[in-house]
């Protein structure tokens, strides 16, 4: 097979194997609600016992109570009878005998591992296992076997009647692919296994458990496959085909065993899938060897881009600190101008009123060197008549003197100068009146 892996006619043969899975799969879904119904139309001749209908199951499956009675003694036609003296047990054996197609040749009564209980969870699988026409491992699930087995199961129990057509094309299907030497499948063939798969799986009985296979179906038809080492998907679909393909093998050269027919073609197709099996497996490996160390280097790099976000959100978070304390800064910066400008005001103001008072004691100044110079004048009006009074009114106007030039050179106000100096004027008049009135 290895020659031919990247070959057209090898990747249909891929996907027609995983046709016939995603068809088996959706079929057991469909035998169990089948069988399901059918187990509980037998547990109505026991009036829903549990305990009674898994001592039937066990006489049947397990105990090999069912023997096979000729019709007459000649041999030819027979019947088979179960050693039970159980009437409700008689009569539901009867039904599943009757439930056998009529091109039934074997049963295999004793079908179930006796190592696994028997319990309502499994009643419907131990009842099918009964209408699969070879040797299957008894101890395998519905979802392990032989697609094969599921298959055989429909045309052979007449529940199934009403898909044993399209069945049978698919047990076809089957054969054709397991039992191909190059697993090589046309795309004409490709093609009807689709329409095939799709036919069962659409029909009105199967339809309401379908609807995960059948969308599983539309995805395979859409999918490409391409087994070039570079998709570990499309490797591990190969992978699958051929294990499938050597199960479905093996279990054929049971039944050729059993028979009595050549095995030696089976067993060379088994050796060279088991063998293809190792290289797909090992390709399977590879990719995700190699997806393994792509994503240790993304991590890698995604490490070092953190390592690097990290340091730019400290260099940010350093970044935005020092703002802070600029802004910061310039707050209290602003506040101290604030009140600069505020004691700035405060001291124009008070410059402004020192200045004021300045002006205004100039101003009282000026009016008391005035006054001083009219009393001057008049004192020294009045030397000038009173010759006598002479160094009274010395006296009097070197004290007067004296204030004012005390008043202007320590800066006292003239309020306070006058307030010294005039009661000594007003005494030197009145004395000075007082003086003249004697005279006279």
């Amino acid at each position: 097979m290895s020659e031919y892996i990247h070959t057209e006619e090898f990747m249909n043969w891929v996907k027609g194997v995983t046709i016939l899975k995603i068809t088996k799969d959706g079929a057991v879904d469909y035998v169990k609600s089948k069988m399901q119904t059918f187990v509980n139309d037998l547990k109505h001749k026991v009036k829903d016992d549990d305990e009674h209908f898994k001592r039937f199951l066990t006489k049947v499956t397990v105990d090999g109570r069912v023997k096979k009675r000729h019709l007459n003694k000649h041999g030819g036609a027979f019947k088979y009878k179960i050693d039970s003296t159980c009437p409700n047990c008689n009569d539901m054996f009867e039904i599943l005998q009757d439930n056998l197609d009529d091109s039934y040749k074997y049963v295999r009564w004793n079908c179930h591992d006796s190592s696994t209980t028997i319990c309502p969870a499994n009643y419907g699988w131990v009842l099918s296992k009964i209408y699969i026409s070879y040797n299957i491992d008894s101890s395998l699930g519905p979802k392990d076997v032989d697609p094969l087995s599921v298959f055989s199961l429909m045309t052979l129990c007449t529940l199934f009647a009403a898909v044993k057509v399209i069945v049978v094309c698919l047990i076809t299907l089957r054969n054709k692919l397991m039992h191909s030497k190059d697993n090589h499948l046309s795309a004409k063939d490709l093609e009807e296994a689709f329409e095939n798969s799709k036919i069962f799986l659409l029909h009105t009985d199967v339809a309401p458990t379908s609807t995960n296979a059948v969308k599983q179906l539309e995805s395979l038809k859409q999918k490409k496959i391409i087994a070039v080492g570079v998709d570990a998907d499309c490797h591990e679909l190969v992978r699958n085909a051929l294990v499938l393909k050597k199960q479905c093998l093996e279990n054929d050269m049971k039944v050729a065993k059993n028979e009595g027919n050549p095995v030696d073609g089976f067993e060379n197709m088994l050796r060279n899938t088991t063998t293809d099996i190792v290289k797909e497996t090992q390709k399977v490996y590879e990719v995700e060897r190699r997806k393994t160390e792509e994503i240790q280097d993304l991590k890698m790099e995604l490490d070092r881009k953190k390592k690097d976000l990290e340091f730019e959100q400290n260099e940010k978070q350093k970044a935005k600190n020092l703002i802070a304390k600029a802004l910061e800064k310039e707050r209290e910066l602003d506040i101290r101008n604030n009140e600069t400008k505020a004691n700035n005001t405060r001291l124009l103001q008070k410059i402004q009123y020192l200045e004021e008072e300045r002006l205004r004691s100039m101003e009282l100044t000026e009016n008391l060197r005035q006054e001083f110079a009219m009393v001057k004048e008049q004192l020294d009006q009045v030397r000038a008549q009173n010759q006598d009074l002479g160094l009274f009114g010395t006296c009097v106007a070197s004290a007067t003197a004296g204030g004012m030039l005390g008043g202007m050179t320590t800066g006292v106000p003239g309020a306070m100068v006058g307030a010294a100096i005039g009661p000594v004027v007003g005494v030197a008049s009145a004395t000075i009146k007082q003086y003249r009135t004697q005279r006279q």
